[in-house]
């Protein structure tokens, strides 16, 4: 069973923990999300939850094993509900307190954080091939250019070097093109772990 990993964030100034499950979403405890909401217990937030929960998919909410202090052996476990970014920014639109507003601003750029980071670190070979095939388009214009801001002038006798950039210039744009037509094999990708229900721990673990 995966862990979930507390991390501090700030929200108002104030630290917030939340919980990372290495899927590239943080995730909020019901108590924690209703503090940020202003709510005084974290029943006001179950309370959202249970009266549109058809709304909830479970990428934004599920119930998740959390390790509490307790009296045998100094820990005990129980279930709790946790909320994505998208979950959390949901429970938001329909919470009306004070501070909604504010976390549902908050709340929109984590998620763009975490599209950003998923996109980054769901690269194909297919998306590195168009990026190269672009740098080194973009560096065939910057040599292009500069040629004929040195050698480009009629007349002159620096124009036999132009000609012959010209010509270079002219086989690797082919060669590019060649390049990008290639289909490059997949040279093995790491697999991905498998789908289970993660577990939050506490901080000093």
């Amino acid at each position: 069973m995966s862990k979930m990993k507390p991390k501090v964030l700030a929200f108002k100034g104030n630290e917030v923990t939340a919980y990372d499950a290495g899927d590239g979403k943080v995730w909020f405890t019901s108590a924690d999300l209703a503090e940020m909401l202003g709510y005084a217990t974290s029943t006001a937030v179950s309370n959202i939850y249970r009266r549109n929960k058809d709304e909830f998919t479970e990428g934004m909410s599920r119930i998740v094993t959390v390790t509490i202090s307790g009296n045998i052996n100094g820990l005990a476990s129980k279930k709790t509900r946790v909320f994505s970014a998208r979950g959390a920014h949901l429970v938001g639109m329909l919470a009306e307190t004070k501070q909604a507003k504010t976390l549902r601003r908050w709340l929109l750029d984590l998620i763009e954080l975490e599209i950003d980071r998923q996109n980054d670190e769901n690269l194909t070979i297919p998306e590195i091939q168009n990026k190269a095939v672009i740098e080194l388009q973009n560096e065939i214009s910057r040599q292009d250019k500069r040629s004929f801001e040195k050698f480009g002038q009629e007349g002159s006798r620096k124009m036999l070097v132009r000609k012959r950039h010209i010509k270079m210039i002219k086989i690797a744009t082919q060669q590019i093109t060649e390049f990008s037509q290639m289909v490059i094999p997949d040279l093995g990708q790491a697999k991905d772990e498998p789908d289970t229900e993660p577990e939050l721990i506490p901080a000093d673990e």
